[in-house]
């Protein structure tokens, strides 16, 4: 196995724990606690997925100009799933939040 290929597996792992974590916290909760502890888990991802798209360099403070809480083109969970091309899917249940995001055709 190559060091790029161990790299990735560790990477692999991280998240599988990381979900696996997540999942096991979420078991104890009703379904409301559930849906919000979801649903912030969704925003941190999204804003992470479209973080990633803007260069290394761009600052905290111009982030929260273009993504923070308000009226910011990525200031909202709306916001933020409106801007994917095309949009992400979202599937909800109490112990679960699938983002399906399928390549522009």
């Amino acid at each position: 196995m190559s060091d790029e290929d161990e790299i990735l597996m560790a990477e692999i792992r991280r998240i599988a724990a990381e979900q696996k974590a997540f999942y096991e916290e979420l078991k104890g909760e009703n379904a409301r606690a559930a849906v919000i502890l979801a649903v912030s888990s969704l925003e941190d991802e999204l804003e992470r997925v479209l973080r990633s798209k803007f260069p290394d360099d761009l600052s905290d403070k111009l982030w929260k100009e273009i993504a923070g809480p308000g009226l910011k083109p990525f200031g909202s969970l709306k916001a933020r799933a409106d801007n994917g091309n095309p949009p992400p899917e979202f599937a909800f249940s109490p112990t679960h939040v699938t983002v399906i995001v399928r390549p522009a055709t």
